[in-house]
């Protein structure tokens, strides 16, 4: 009866540990787009469009304003006519008990001086990150500032595609 005691209870904490080490608390990449040159557009302006939809939390606040940093230090005018605008059309990044959900949606739109509009490019990131209940406040803003900035990376990854693939006119050789 004790070896069969001793026996559940060193199971019970090789289970209790194992599930400890299950989430894997990684560093935040830092935003990827300052280790790069911007992106030279030609254009004569460049303005973002970013209004918040409804009541915002401070979470989504955030990550909007993110948004609207990474436009302006990501994207540069160097043309002499037609205009850009960066629109934020979806910025939500909502918290439940343990749970955060995250999803993005921006579109470039190039246009000419009559408003029309003669290019876009589009970047949609959808995510959601699970945290561990354990995890200290501390933790938690960590982990919540890695997700914020590996869903930017990865919008800014997929414009720069976009933009490369589809506008390789309106952007600066050094892009191309």
């Amino acid at each position: 009866m004790k070896f069969k005691l001793l026996t559940f209870s060193s199971l019970a904490s090789i289970i209790a540990l194992a599930g400890c080490a299950e989430y894997d608390l990684k560093k935040a990449p830092g935003y990827q787009f300052t280790k790069e040159q911007p992106i030279h557009l030609n254009v004569k302006n460049f303005k973002i469009i970013n209004t918040p939809v409804g009541i915002e939390t401070p979470t989504t606040k955030n990550l909007r304003l993110s948004l609207e940093d990474w436009g302006n230090s990501r994207f540069v005018p160097y043309g002499q006519d037609k205009n850009a605008i960066l629109i934020v059309e979806e910025a939500k990044l909502l918290t439940h008990q343990d749970e955060y959900k995250g999803k993005i949606r921006v579109k470039l739109e190039l246009r000419d001086e009559h408003g029309f509009i003669v290019g876009s490019a589009n970047a949609a990131v959808n995510r959601t990150l699970k945290l561990p209940v354990d995890l200290s406040l501390e933790e938690r803003e960590t982990q919540l500032k890695r997700f914020q900035q590996e869903m930017i990376n990865d919008v800014d990854a997929q414009m720069t595609k976009q933009l490369v693939q589809h506008l390789p006119t309106y952007i600066s050789t050094l892009m191309s």
